[in-house]
């Protein structure tokens, strides 16, 4: 049986991928807050999650500190207005 050549690893693109992906899930969160607060209805991180397709993880992730308070922010003031009805 032949040996196939070993893959060449390419990290460079890899970590251009990986930042292309994180801006682009950082983008959907936005959107899905700017939706999710147009509604005036409460909602949870889940929530925020499922629409915009990222894990919790990603939103919790210490090294997007911004996004956690963006959602956090966001989810508390939802839930508020809520409640001050």
């Amino acid at each position: 049986r032949a040996m196939s050549a070993p893959v060449r690893r390419r990290p460079v693109e890899a970590i251009a991928s990986r930042a292309r992906r994180s801006i682009e899930c950082e983008e959907r969160i936005r959107k899905t807050l700017t939706k999710l607060r147009k509604t005036g209805l409460p909602f949870t991180v889940e929530e925020v999650c499922e629409r915009a397709g990222v894990g919790r993880t990603f939103i919790y992730d210490k090294r997007r500190p911004e996004i956690t308070k963006m959602v956090l922010e966001a989810r508390d003031a939802s839930q508020l207005a809520a409640s001050g009805r």
